[in-house]
């Protein structure tokens, strides 16, 4: 097989049949049959080869129809190539070490601050941001200024800048990674470089750091004070509160009663969500770690009032097989840095595979280009000026040039040196990596049975479908002269058991409405009947075709089956009866047994086409490979 340029070899496998010249491999038709197994009950291998046949012969029509050539069938299988090959081609190993390493650092609470610079889009805009926040590092350092005033002065972040920059304690495995390792990676009391996050660049201190203990469930009763309160009101919210207290130690029943009485935390009695030690302020945070379950504390302040807590319990923070999904889908999600890290690695086992090849000289033009003006609004038509189709980078099987960058550069302007070669090599890398993905799918089809079965599985249902749609199903339901003509040439099949009224079922609101109707009834033409009469009718009676036999319907068992007397289904109508009533032993016509009549036509559709492929394409079997399954 040749693919882009190389030759993928696949060692012979048996050939268990050729369908229409086309060879069966051992492989495909015992991943096939084992499933089956798997789904029904044992079935004997002969009586499966000949299922087999069939599956064959249609998927064999199929290409025969030109249904792989349509685009809706092109576009569905690349799709499911790409999502199916994903798995074969990503680094397990590495993948499964950075979800560790985010499971690692969730087990740890940390408590940051940080001065945030956002990020603009102009590349010189965000050396100026860099170089600010540099500048304002060593201000911290030199001890010109602290930390929460840095923060209070510069930072952009409205939330925290009033906090100093205090962000609280957390293990949130979400946060930018690249924040995250600064944040793990630092001793408390340290300031970070200036570290880069999607939307801003931050300084990053660390005001501590323990291991995750649980989560602790708990209520509290609180009395709220300002943020700048007076030492009178803190004392009234003191006075409020051991008031509380006293009617709580006499009875610890009431805790919920009065936190829904009095407390500004009255909502659901108090109760607090599960939160991990380090959420809330001290010394509430410690207090309630400290109680045992069910205890109730003294009243304590906080910066916010006064409270009383009742510690209810704590379990654990949640175990690596627990979390694994989660982190292991924020870890590739395409925002995050971690899903181009996993690319960047997945770049550099296919350039070894394939003996990817740098052509420095050429590439030199391009990395001096920008050292001088940025990826500036000439810079393609520069660089293709002076390179032309000359590689960048050769592999087995092609080469990369400037056209293959075009769509990822067009437009793109970046007049900062550095910014610019960062995000040329980030575009770069990842043309790349789809030149060579292709080539490593390619190979993975004649490497990989699992794969290959798989694939081949999807492609051959897909065009199994399709081809019994339009041979069968579709023209079942709308052959209309082919229904007709096969109902009438099997009319003594269809038999009923029990004999049906067939006619209209008429409600009307009164015996004047209802004798006006059967007037006008008698002057149209029955084909413009049912439409007519509920048009001018349309607030004064309702109208149903039926076919129905005893039992159905109350109302027509009365008037049909001389049932017992009967009242309409609706209070709004007073009146019914039945126009061109017929009870029948048999269907008179095709639409009385349409559904039947289009499931049996399907089947005899169905017999056709494996009739016509039969003697139409020539079926060998190896008998001698079939042993080998049997065995």
């Amino acid at each position: 097989m040749l693919v882009a340029g190389i030759l993928v070899l696949r060692a012979k496998e048996p050939t268990v049949m050729t369908v229409n010249g086309h060879d069966v491999p051992l492989s495909e038709f015992q991943y096939l049959y084992l499933k089956n197994q798997q789904q029904t009950q044992l079935q004997p291998i002969d009586e499966y080869v000949e299922i087999f046949k069939l599956y064959k012969l249609k998927v064999n029509d199929a290409l025969a129809m030109g249904l792989d050539t349509t685009k809706a069938f092109r576009d569905e299988y690349a799709q499911y190539r790409n999502e199916l090959a994903q798995p074969y081609l990503t680094d397990s190993a590495y993948l499964e070490k950075l979800v560790k390493e985010a499971y690692d650092m969730y087990t740890v609470q940390v408590n940051p601050s940080h001065i945030m610079l956002s990020k603009s889009t102009n590349g010189a805009e965000n050396r100026k941001v860099v170089n600010k926040l540099d500048s304002i590092r060593n201000l911290i350092v030199s001890g010109k200024m602290t930390f929460e005033e840095a923060a209070a002065q510069f930072s952009d972040d409205r939330g925290s800048k009033r906090e100093g920059g205090k962000l609280g304690w957390t293990n949130n495995p979400q946060l930018p990674y690249k924040f995250l390792k600064a944040m793990y990676s630092q001793e408390p009391g340290q300031i970070s470089e200036v570290v880069e996050s999607p939307v801003a660049y931050h300084l990053i201190k660390i005001d501590g750091k323990h291991p995750h203990t649980g989560y602790l469930s708990a209520s509290h009763i609180m009395k709220r004070f300002p943020r700048n309160a007076t030492d009178e009101q803190k004392a009234r919210a003191k006075e409020q509160i051991d008031s509380i207290y006293a009617v709580i130690v006499a009875d610890p029943e009431k805790f919920e009663e009065m936190a829904v009485k009095f407390s500004g935390s009255s909502r659901r009695g108090g109760k607090l969500e599960p939160f991990p030690q380090g959420a809330y302020p001290q010394p509430f945070d410690s207090i309630a770690f400290a109680l045992k379950d069910n205890e109730i504390s003294k009243p304590l302040m906080s910066p916010f009032g006064w409270h009383i807590v009742k510690r209810f319990g704590k379990r654990p923070f949640e175990s690596y097989n627990q979390m694994h999904n989660t982190l292991m889908a924020i870890v590739t999600n395409p925002r995050d840095v971690r899903a181009n890290m996993i690319a960047d690695n997945q770049l550099k086992s296919l350039g070894k595979e394939f003996g990817l090849k740098p052509m420095n000289k050429n590439l030199k033009v391009i990395t001096d280009y920008i050292a001088a003006n940025g990826m500036d609004s000439l810079f393609l038509q520069n660089i293709t000026a002076q390179l032309g189709n000359k590689p960048l980078y050769t592999f087995k099987g092609g080469m990369l040039t400037v056209a293959d960058l075009n769509q990822q550069l067009q437009k793109l302007v970046n007049t900062d040196p550095i910014f610019a070669a960062q995000e040329f090599n980030e575009r770069l890398d990842n043309v790349l990596l789809h030149k060579l993905l292709p080539l490593k799918e390619a190979k993975l089809e004649a490497a990989n049975a699992d794969y290959r079965n798989l694939l081949h599985e999807f492609r051959d249902g897909s065009l199994l479908y399709e081809a019994g749609r339009q041979r069968v199903w579709d023209r079942a339901a709308t052959d209309t002269a082919g229904l007709k003509k096969y109902f009438e040439d099997h009319r003594s099949d269809y038999k009923w058991k029990q004999p049906r009224a067939k006619g209209f079922l008429i409600q009307a609101t009164n015996d004047s409405v209802a004798n006006l109707i059967k007037a006008r009834m008698a002057q149209l033409d029955p084909k413009e009947m049912l439409s007519t009469i509920r048009r001018e009718f349309a607030d004064e009676m309702q109208i149903d075709q039926v076919l129905a036999s005893k039992g159905v319907s109350s109302m027509v068992d009365y008037l049909a089956f001389d049932g017992p007397e009967a009242k309409t289904s609706n209070s709004k109508y007073n009146t019914f009866w039945m126009s061109d009533l017929r009870v029948l032993d048999a269907p008179e016509e095709l639409a009385d047994v349409r559904g039947l009549v289009i499931a049996d036509y399907q089947n005899y559709l169905m017999q056709q086409w494996e009739d016509e492929l039969k003697e139409k394409y020539p079926v060998t079997v190896n008998t001698a490979v079939l042993r080998k399954v049997k065995k």
